[in-house]
């Protein structure tokens, strides 16, 4: 047998014995009450609950105002809208209150007239100026068809300057193109005012019957001085 089963075979003996031995002989023990030599035991107070909802409510309203304000400094600027016009009707003026107009309205018949000016032909200028006082051949005159003829301007200096040979020529202007040597005749000599000069173009009449004018202009350097013109009967 080992030593531990011989250990607790004298521990079940011992506890035999003490039961048999109590049960022979009852005696009430009184025990007597001892102070606890121990400090009482403190149950530790609860620590007092804290509700965090209202500190994760206030973190939940900080990052939504910081979410909307990013998104308002990146919106694009709003377009002011003009406010609704008041369909409230006003109350009308009196009479009294309304100053009359000093401006008078032209009645609804006033009908606005044109003022026209009058077109003015400026004359030559006195300083160059000249009139026909008389040609050839007369209008009682006529000619046979491809004959040749002279014509002739008696002209007057009526103006205040003196004609220059060098400066005053006769050309031809518009109508039957009769002349036989250009369209330009030169002066032989000068002119000068209240003179008279006369001219000669040698013409050729046109080989088919008819009535022709001819024009020319008497001008100095490039100032038309005066116009002349007859008409010539071919038959």
């Amino acid at each position: 047998m080992s030593v531990k089963q011989m250990v607790w075979r004298l521990l079940v003996v011992l506890t035999l014995a003490g039961l048999l031995a109590g049960c022979s002989n009852p005696t009430v023990t009184v025990v007597p009450t001892v102070a606890p030599t121990t400090a009482p035991i403190v149950v530790p107070t609860a620590a007092a609950t804290v509700d965090l909802q209202p500190t994760f409510n206030a973190i939940k309203t900080q990052s939504a105002a910081t979410v909307v304000a990013n998104l308002t400094q990146n919106a694009p600027p709003a377009i002011p809208v003009a406010p609704a016009t008041a369909t409230a009707t006003k109350p009308a003026l009196p009479a009294a209150t309304l100053a009359p107009s000093s401006t008078a309205l032209p009645p609804a018949t006033a009908t606005v007239k044109a003022i026209l000016t009058p077109w003015t032909v400026v004359p030559t200028q006195a300083a160059y100026n000249c009139i026909v006082i008389d040609y050839s051949p007369k209008m009682t005159v006529s000619y046979p068809p491809a004959t040749s003829f002279d014509v002739q301007f008696v002209i007057k200096n009526t103006g205040t300057t003196r004609w220059l040979a060098s400066e005053t020529q006769f050309h031809y202007l518009d109508g039957a193109k009769m002349q036989k040597f250009g369209d330009i005749v030169k002066l032989n000599t000068d002119v000068a005012p209240n003179g008279t000069y006369t001219v000669g173009i040698d013409m050729l009449a046109p080989i088919t019957a008819g009535t022709y004018r001819t024009s020319w202009q008497l001008t100095y350097g490039k100032v038309p001085i005066c116009n002349m013109a007859l008409s010539v009967v071919i038959k």
